[in-house]
């Protein structure tokens, strides 16, 4: 009957509420797992974007550690060439120091010779006196305290014009005063070439160091001062 039938029809209603409510989650299930799908394949594109971004600020962060590299190892050779152009000029005023003391050794030089010629001359005219000297006082038949002969047929002339003893000896100190100023006149040239030629070596040196082909000391100003303004651009 129609009423014993109720009971069946409540199971059934039932039954299709738990289905549609059963399906109802399942959708919901379905679209939290789509979600959380769309919200996934979102994150790793998040992710990737990162690590593009990320690689993109390491490679610029290389470049720059590149350029700062760069840059250093250009200051430091643009101060190299700075200070080997220093060494230049410093050079080339040793030089001319040198020069100028070698020009005045040779004067000493010159000097040195003169004086002790006169020296010379002034000492031989003065022995000569004194042989004169000594022949007037000769008598005949008196021995020669020099050679002891008794008779002197040739006495030696006394020269009227005969240096004193005090000229000799003011010609031998002021020969000896220029041979002093001459040994100063060459310890001073010493120095300064000892000094030239160290310069030198260090100027060659730092020259190689820096890579300079053709690199000539005399012709170095220009050439040094093109590289520290090519560094410095």
């Amino acid at each position: 009957t129609l009423k014993s039938s109720l009971p069946a029809y409540d199971r059934v209603e039932q039954q299709e509420k738990l289905l549609r409510e059963a399906a109802l989650k399942q959708e919901k299930t379905l679209e939290e797992k789509a979600r959380l799908l769309r919200e996934l394949e979102k994150t790793q594109k998040d992710l990737e974007a990162e690590k593009l971004e990320m690689q993109s600020l390491a490679d610029a962060a290389v470049l720059v550690m590149q350029a700062e590299t760069r840059g250093r190892e250009a200051a430091q050779k643009r101060d190299r060439a700075q200070a080997l152009l220093d060494l230049v000029e410093e050079y080339h005023k040793a030089r001319q120091k040198l020069e100028q003391a070698q020009t005045q050794y040779q004067s000493a030089r010159e000097k040195t010779l003169q004086a002790q010629e006169r020296a010379q001359q002034l000492s031989n005219a003065f022995l000569d006196a004194q042989a004169g000297l000594l022949a007037k006082a000769l008598e005949e038949g008196q021995p020669c305290p020099v050679c002891g002969a008794l008779h002197h047929p040739q006495k030696a002339q006394l020269a009227q014009d005969a240096p004193s003893q005090q000229e000799v000896e003011a010609a031998k100190k002021c020969a000896d005063e220029a041979n002093a100023a001459q040994v100063t006149a060459s310890g001073v040239a010493s120095g300064l070439l000892s000094e030239t030629q160290s310069r030198k070596r260090e100027i060659e040196s730092q020259a190689q160091a820096l890579q300079l082909d053709g690199f000539l000391i005399d012709d170095a100003g220009e050439q040094l001062k093109a590289l520290a303004e090519e560094q410095a651009a």
